[in-house]
């Protein structure tokens, strides 16, 4: 039996009311929905993942709704969505992060003071955008800060690794949940906003890309780019200087609702 109809074989016979997944680009997502679709009141539902670039989404996979629910994290991507799919019969919903929505944020503290434990943890980096990192990284050094690199998933099987730096091995959300690191750097990805939700000190430094989401973005509305003025830094004071920990909170707000992971919250939709 071809493995689609074996799918909807299983699916037919458990019946959830609820399939939840991440994401609605893969063939086996796109069973799921039209198995929904025929089979009401199941519903297929997808969390968002992540912030793509600085909150806006690119590509048209990714763009285009292919579910009955999508729980989006905050007002910044249920706008996204909504732009992309004004006719869609998607319910867009503001969920909040399933992982924030589980944890007590108020018992983490921002650090007072200023520190030298530097930790850079960039996107996956490309080979023509590499230079740029490690130009930062070493003018880091020069002025006294211990700089360590947290490698996105991708970076050592697609290109090759940033030079100049320890490469850390744990975890990313367990690092930033430890805060052991006085800064945190990020350029678009996701994780500048986890290390903004575990109330660590943290700077965007966004070298151009192949999108102009790469320019300008959900992150550039509110946080200097830093790779525009990294350079000028002659001590560990100017470098302290460009964090602003209002400017981050209100990013945080902007990308990430309070919300609940309560899913009979889903019978409202």
């Amino acid at each position: 039996m071809p493995r689609k109809l074996a799918i909807k074989a299983v699916l037919s016979l458990l019946r959830p009311l609820y399939i939840i997944e991440p994401s609605w680009i893969s063939p086996i997502h796109h069973v799921f929905h039209d198995w929904c679709k025929s089979h009401r009141p199941s519903s297929f539902v997808v969390v968002q993942h992540g912030l793509y670039i600085g909150g806006v989404v690119v590509g048209d996979a990714p763009k285009i709704a292919r579910c009955d629910i999508m729980l989006c994290w905050g007002a910044f991507s249920l706008k996204e969505f909504l732009r992309h799919n004004p006719s869609s019969e998607t319910h867009f919903v503001k969920w909040g992060n399933p992982v924030y929505n589980s944890l007590e944020r108020s018992r983490f503290k921002y650090k007072a003071g200023q520190g030298k434990r530097v930790l850079l943890c960039p996107s996956f980096v490309s080979e023509d955008r590499i230079y740029s990192y490690e130009a930062l990284i070493q003018h880091m050094t020069r002025i006294g800060l211990d700089v360590s690199v947290k490698e996105h998933n991708f970076q050592p099987k697609r290109a090759r690794s940033l030079q100049g730096a320890t490469t850390i091995e744990t975890e990313l959300v367990q690092l930033l949940r430890a805060q052991n690191f006085d800064l945190v750097i990020s350029d678009h990805s996701t994780a500048l906003i986890d290390a903004i939700f575990f109330k660590n000190n943290v700077l965007l430094f966004a070298p151009p890309g192949p999108s102009p989401a790469y320019n300008a973005n959900g992150y550039t509305r509110r946080l200097i780019n830093c790779h525009r003025v990294f350079q000028s830094w002659k001590t560990l004071r100017d470098v302290a200087a460009c964090v602003d920990i209002s400017s981050q909170e209100k990013l945080l707000d902007d990308m990430v609702c309070q919300g609940s992971n309560d899913l009979m919250m889903l019978q409202n939709w």
